[in-house]
This record gives C-alpha cells, sequence and structure tokens, in this order.
C-alpha cells in the first residue's frame, strides 16, 4: 500500500553539435547504381505536342509531290504519289475541285510505268510488238476513256453516239475513234447491227492538222465522184482515199476523193449482224463485210495524185447517214511511239499542280 513515487521530467531536448574537424561533402545525387540519372530539380522541360497538322496544306504538299516525280520522269514514283494523294486526301475540296487536271497526271504517270495500254481503260495486251484490245461496251467508262465521237468528215449531219445496252448506236455524221494512233500497221475489226442499212464503214484519219483518211465505205448512197453536174453517187461498196491534196481536181479547200477499189452492187440487209474489217499494211489497204445478206472484201494501194500516202492514224467505225449498233471492236496494231511521247508530255503538262 502507498503511491508510487512521481515520474520525473523529460529532460529538455539539447541543440546537436556540430563534428569537430573538416566535414564531409554532400554526397552527389549523380553517384551510386545510377550516375547518369538526371536529378529531378536539373530535367529539362518536355517538348510540347506538336501542332496539329492542316489538311489542306498537306494536301498541297502530296500534290506538288507527285507532279515532281512525274516532271522528273519517274513514272513509279510519281504514280504511287497521285494513289496516295487520292487515297488520303480524296474528299477535299481542292482536290474534287481540281480532279481532271489531277487524273491527267496520274495518267501520265501510269503510261510511264505501262507504255501505250497504260492511257487505256480497256485491258490491253502487248504481243510482238504489237498492242492488243478488245471492247464489249457494257461499261460506259470503256467508251468515255478510250474513244472520242465526233463528226469524221465535213457534213451538214448531226453527230450522236449513245451508249445503249451494252452498244454504241451511232446515227447521222459520226465516228467513234480509238484514242491511240497506229503507224500503217493495223487492222480493225467491228461487230454489231446494221438498222440502218448504209452509209456506214470503218475508216483510218490522220493525226494532224493535214486531214487525210481512207474509208471502207458500205451501201454508198452519198459519196460522189466528179463535181458539179458530173457528179454521181458511187453505188455500192467502196473503198476511198480522201482529203487533201488527194485528188488534183478539187477544187480549192475541199477535200477530194480517189477510188482505190468497189464493188458496184450491194445487197445488205437492214437489221442484220454484220462484221467488217479493215486492214492497212504499208501503203496497202484491205476492207471487208461479213453478214447473212452480203459479203464483200476489197484491196488497193493508197496513193493521191500528189503521189502521197497515209500516215499514223486514229482508226473507227462511222456513219455517214445510217444507224449502226457497234457490239465489238477489236484491234491490233503498232502504236506511233513518237505520238505516244508527245500525247503523254502533253497529258503530265495538263496538271498545273495545286492553284
Amino acid at each position: 500500500r502507498g503511491s508510487a513515487p512521481p515520474t520525473p521530467p523529460a529532460p529538455a531536448p539539447q541543440p546537436i553539435a556540430p563534428p569537430e574537424g573538416p566535414q564531409a561533402p554532400a554526397a552527389d545525387p549523380r553517384s551510386g547504381p545510377f550516375p547518369n540519372r538526371i536529378p529531378p530539380s536539373e530535367e529539362p522541360p518536355k517538348d510540347a505536342p506538336p501542332a496539329p497538322v492542316d489538311g489542306e496544306q498537306a494536301a498541297r504538299a502530296a500534290w506538288s509531290s507527285a507532279r515532281a516525280q512525274l516532271q522528273a520522269g519517274r513514272g513509279l514514283e510519281a504514280l504511287a504519289g497521285y494513289d496516295a494523294l487520292l487515297e488520303a486526301h480524296g474528299a477535299r475540296a481542292l482536290i474534287e475541285n481540281n480532279r481532271r487536271a489531277i487524273d491527267a497526271g496520274r495518267l501520265a504517270a501510269r503510261a510511264l510505268v505501262e507504255g501505250p495500254r497504260g492511257l487505256l481503260a480497256g485491258t490491253a495486251e502487248m504481243k510482238r510488238g504489237r498492242l492488243e484490245v478488245d471492247y464489249t461496251f457494257s461499261d460506259p467508262r470503256m467508251l468515255e476513256r478510250d474513244f472520242s465521237a465526233e463528226k469524221p468528215f465535213a457534213s451538214e449531219l448531226f453527230t450522236d453516239a449513245v451508249p445503249d445496252k451494252g452498244e454504241v448506236v451511232l446515227k447521222g455524221a459520226t465516228g467513234l475513234f480509238h484514242v491511240l494512233v497506229y503507224t500503217s500497221d493495223v487492222r480493225l475489226e467491228v461487230e454489231g447491227t446494221a438498222v440502218v442499212a448504209q452509209d456506214l464503214g470503218l475508216m483510218a484519219t490522220s493525226e494532224g492538222d493535214r486531214f487525210r483518211a481512207v474509208l471502207l465505205n458500205l451501201c454508198n448512197t452519198r459519196f460522189k465522184l466528179k463535181k458539179g453536174d458530173a457528179a454521181r453517187v458511187q453505188p455500192g461498196h467502196v473503198l476511198w482515199f480522201m482529203g487533201e491534196g488527194v485528188w488534183s481536181g478539187a477544187d480549192p479547200g475541199e477535200h477530194g476523193f480517189i477510188k482505190i477499189a468497189e464493188r458496184a452492187s450491194a445487197k445488205l440487209e437492214p437489221g442484220e449482224r454484220v462484221k467488217l474489217g479493215l486492214t492497212r499494211k504499208g501503203a496497202r489497204l484491205e476492207g471487208g463485210l461479213e453478214s447473212k445478206s452480203d459479203g464483200v472484201f476489197l484491196e488497193g494501194t493508197v496513193k493521191g495524185d500528189d503521189d502521197a500516202t497515209l500516215g499514223s492514224a486514229r482508226v473507227g467505225v462511222f456513219t455517214n447517214g445510217g444507224e449502226l449498233r457497234v457490239k465489238r471492236v477489236f484491234i491490233s496494231g503498232v502504236v506511233d511511239m513518237d505520238w505516244f511521247a508527245r500525247y503523254v508530255k502533253d497529258l503530265g503538262a495538263s496538271d498545273t499542280g495545286p492553284p
């Protein structure tokens, strides 16, 4: 019994005296197991996040780059650049509003890579130096890109070429010409239906300012020989050579005609299926027709009164008052490579770059 003695008070804290003698330096934070670590207080500031890239500016840069590759003649790089441009920026107004120029540049790049067949929408093959392409017209793009519809020669008739149910209907004075230019080594075949079985056929027309052409003219009722009161229609099936300087008796400014070969009778019936053929081999020309009611084969030499013949030319099918539904076009020929080089150069120049 009893009480415990009181707890003694805690001693007051005493200051710690510095050690006597020289003091050791403070430890370097770069020492130890990670000597290259930068102390947090000395770390450089982090880079700011990159500013967002302006889409319009990126599209302009991509377009300019593709065009520069094309101008330098680097077809593969240019084609890849145009494809990347369209994939990444095709929906932009800059691209949509200038699509014609961009498509021209891309087509020129493709032609540099693939040669003449690169200009075509149709599937073409090169066989022993000849380009071969076979068309049906179920796809309208074939007609729009690989052919031109135009007046084939001077005429007061209208021009009309309309796609219809996988065929192309030609009326009036209309020529449907392939886009490529061929040397005098070419074969053209056309299959279709002669709805109005007269004044239709195949032709090859010169490239350039001086008009010259050869024609397989079937069931002719319009072209005449001679002039003035002496002019008479040459009936039947005729191979013609026409153009400037061909006939010495033509009046100035008019296109003269020379008859290469003929058959004075024609028996083709309206609505019949027909197969037409035209072959150029140097100065030689052959033309023919196959149908149920009629058939003909004509041949001769292409030479005008000026002793000149027909050079490189586009080939196509025409009407001159008749009506023809074209179902198939086949071409096998040697492309004029001088023309090809000029055409691709002009095509590439059509892309003038971002405005």
